[in-house]
């Protein structure tokens, strides 16, 4: 029952989210921290617009309490929810979101190797179905500091897949497993 009344709650709070004043922004983020500490797991449903509420609008601030507070946001969901919970979203958003660039991408591939770490031992599909496709999908050319957080994912992934990684890849398009290779050479 509470999470039927969370979404128009939600619903309110991501437009404080998406305001265009920043002080309005800044304490919604600071409330939201104390809120996810509260209700945890009931936070589920709202997830998926939660994630990019925060991810859109503030991962990318220039305004330094901005973004400092919406990573405290992102490092409450982490601590307090079920990863399990944060994996999709973080993934869809790292990978598909054309919003998300920069700074915001870079912290959410870093995000998504940390739940490799903790998820892989008791979720080991749900990872490879959400976090090998973002892999995938970095490997090849980028930025310097979308190739360290994409080294970090890859590093998280082979540590708990160990050869099965390589195996994953076999079935992806021939330059996925050139650049994967190649990658894990850097790494050793």
């Amino acid at each position: 029952m509470v999470i039927r009344s969370l979404f128009p709650v939600f619903d309110a709070f991501r437009d404080r989210l998406q305001e265009s004043n920043r002080k309005v922004n800044l304490y919604a983020l600071e409330a939201l921290q104390g809120m996810v500490r509260l209700l945890k797991d009931d936070l589920s449903g709202v997830l998926n617009h939660l994630v990019p509420a925060i991810v859109d609008n503030h991962l990318n601030s220039k305004n330094r309490a901005v973004y400092s507070t919406a990573t405290g946001a992102l490092s409450e969901l982490v601590l307090n929810l079920d990863n399990s919970l944060l994996l999709e979203p973080f993934c869809f958003k790292a990978r598909w979101a054309c919003s998300v660039s920069g700074q915001a991408k870079v912290d959410l591939i870093e995000k998504v190797a940390e739940l490799v770490t903790e998820l892989y031992p008791r979720r080991p599909q749900l990872v490879e179905q959400k976090a090998l496709p973002l892999l995938w999908g970095l490997l090849g050319p980028s930025s310097s500091s979308v190739h360290r957080a994409t080294t970090s994912l890859c590093r998280a992934l082979h540590h708990q897949m160990g050869p099965g990684l390589r195996q994953s890849a076999a079935s992806q398009p021939p330059s996925v497993g050139r650049d994967l290779n190649q990658l894990l050479r850097t790494m050793s």
